[in-house]
């Protein structure tokens, strides 16, 4: 139902707005309902990759939502060892299991020119895990494992073999985070081991300090890390800009790790700049588009529980393109008072202006359910009422207070009318062409009315 209200709703905005960007809920992607929001990959290419909590089954998702049945057998990958799914990188696929890398072709077949039979097997210290690794424009890749001693770096060549002139690289108990520069450098984030700090390191491919980058190749962020403050994301464009963000904030650094004077205010970015909505504390998420805009996703948490999503052109202006409504240089759902209210958890753009979202929906104390949403900005206005609409439908009065009339074409016979809410409830289903809808509360609706030739969507105010 959600669905079909969603598609309503971006052909009544586009009926009203002129030149202005669609952006919300993607009317052609097919919601994935509850998943493993830990085992959840979502890839530039539209493609989503979801584990399974009770069993080792990977399974692939197309952009627009459907299981892709061309991956594995009808559409998911079976292993008789615990995976996780780590990156697509192109038509190569990288996962982990346990202290091994995998590499397995687009079709879900292990790839077994990469390593010894398709695998590279690291020598963690204490018996860790790999918990994660990014892939190089090389090919080569940096692998993040954890154990008892603390999180360590390694480096994997092309071919599967471990790289030992990188070395190992010990972080201690702080969990890091790593990000990758166009020329296969290394951009390791992570707080200090007494949490009074957040630092950046870089890494030459060779696994040296790069001297030329902040202080010796360390650069310090101005963030207060804490308990309730510790939300800080990194993220490296194809610009090779450092994009930082911590609650609300985002700043924009150059490759030698100086702030970049000329973004936003004197190199910062704030939120707060677009909108005087209360949003979470802890952020969502963000991320950087192909074209290098800056995507911020968070939620209101006063109740109604609205998701919001902004856009930030690259140079730290808002991007007045992006908006639902052509007043406002952000998207905000209606809000949700409802008990199972959603809001949005881990988000990234596609390279189609897309973006694939977990929320983490309320079903009720203390009980929720995770699932996959998408979000469009690509869809273009046209928009006006079609001449065919005009002659084929009148409805009147708009507004109306109680008795809404339909008369159509002497070649079409109604058969059903619905009424949505804003929020997408459907609030009034009919099939005559006099309904009495003077119980609903005054407001804007979407109606439908669908005959033995077409369906037509009109927006009605109710007085």
């Amino acid at each position: 139902m959600r669905q079909i209200y969603y598609f309503i709703l971006f052909v009544v905005f586009n009926v009203q707005y002129v030149n202005a960007q669609y952006v919300g809920p993607d009317p052609n992607f097919a919601q994935i309902i509850g998943v493993a929001s830990n085992k959840i990959v979502f890839s530039k290419s539209g493609n989503i990759y979801a584990g399974n909590y009770s069993n080792n089954n990977i399974t692939r998702y197309l952009p627009n939502g459907t299981i892709d049945s061309s991956f594995g057998n009808s559409g998911a990958i079976s292993p008789s060892q615990s995976i996780s799914f780590r990156e697509e990188n192109g038509t190569d696929l990288y996962l982990s299991s346990s202290n091994k890398v995998l590499k397995y072709n687009f079709n879900g077949t292990s790839n077994n020119s990469f390593g010894n039979n398709g695998e590279c097997i690291l020598n963690i210290p204490d018996n860790g895990l790999i918990v994660g690794l990014i892939v190089n424009n090389d090919k080569s890749m940096y692998v993040k494992t954890s154990s008892t001693s603390g999180y360590n770096l390694f480096k994997v060549l092309p071919s599967g073999v471990v790289d030992n002139v990188f070395g190992v690289k010990n972080f201690g108990t702080s969990n890091i985070n790593l990000s990758k520069t166009n020329d296969n450098t290394l951009i390791v984030s992570h707080a200090t081991a007494n949490a009074s700090e957040y630092k950046l390191i870089k890494y030459t491919p060779q696994g040296d300090l790069d001297t030329t980058f902040g202080n010796q190749g360390i650069l310090i962020l101005p963030y207060t890390v804490s308990v309730t403050n510790y939300r800080v994301g990194v993220i490296v464009n194809s610009l090779n800009e450092i994009i930082t963000r911590q609650v609300g904030e985002i700043r924009k650094y150059n490759i030698n790790g100086n702030l970049d004077n000329s973004f936003g205010n004197n190199g910062i970015f704030s939120i707060s700049s677009i909108t005087n909505i209360t949003l979470s504390a802890e952020d969502t998420d963000f991320d950087v588009d192909k074209n290098n805009k800056i995507l911020f996703f968070s939620f209101t948490y006063a109740g109604d529980h609205k998701q919001f999503i902004a856009r930030i052109n690259n140079n730290g202006t808002p991007d007045n393109t992006f908006n639902a409504n052509g007043t406002q240089p952000y998207y905000l759902s209606p809000p949700d008072w409802t008990v199972n209210w959603s809001t949005l958890q881990y988000c990234k753009a596609t390279d189609d202006e897309k973006y694939n979202c977990i929320t983490n929906k309320r079903l009720g104390l203390a009980s929720y359910q995770q699932n996959i949403i998408k979000f469009t900005s690509n869809f273009s206005a046209s928009l006006s009422t079609t001449e065919v609409d005009r002659k084929n439908l009148e409805i009147y009065p708009n507004p109306v207070s109680d008795i809404l009339n339909i008369k159509l074409n002497f070649n079409e016979k109604l058969q059903k009318i619905n009424i949505y809410s804003m929020d997408g409830r459907l609030v009034f289903t009919g099939a005559n062409e006099k309904s009495n809808i003077g119980f609903l509360s005054a407001g804007d609706y979407i109606l439908e009315v669908k005959t033995n030739k077409n369906t037509y969507n009109k927006k009605l105010l109710k007085k």
